[in-house]
């Protein structure tokens, strides 16, 4: 797969219990309250409790998280200047 087509980055939360992403090229690390990803414009943290990593596809770039989630935190790109939140 082109890293270009990682470059698209989706996330879909079910009832905050379960999160489908896309456009995730690694998995940095993750514990049960705290999962770093990095994608092609940045990285990103899902803070929660009880997170569990369903799937995880590398060449797809698709993750399934499953637990409750509290945040999504985005890190990096020149056009951002600290954190974005979703939640928390």
């Amino acid at each position: 797969m082109e890293r270009a087509e990682l470059s698209n980055h989706d996330v879909m939360i079910y009832g905050r219990a379960k999160t489908e992403m896309t456009g995730i090229s690694d998995v940095v690390s993750f514990s049960d309250e705290s999962i770093t990803l990095n994608m092609a414009d940045g990285d990103m943290t899902v803070e929660g409790e009880g997170l569990k990593i369903d799937s995880f596809d590398s060449k797809s770039g698709r993750l399934t998280v499953n637990g409750k989630i509290n945040a999504l935190i985005y890190y990096g790109d020149a056009e951002r200047k600290g954190k974005r939140r979703l939640f928390g």
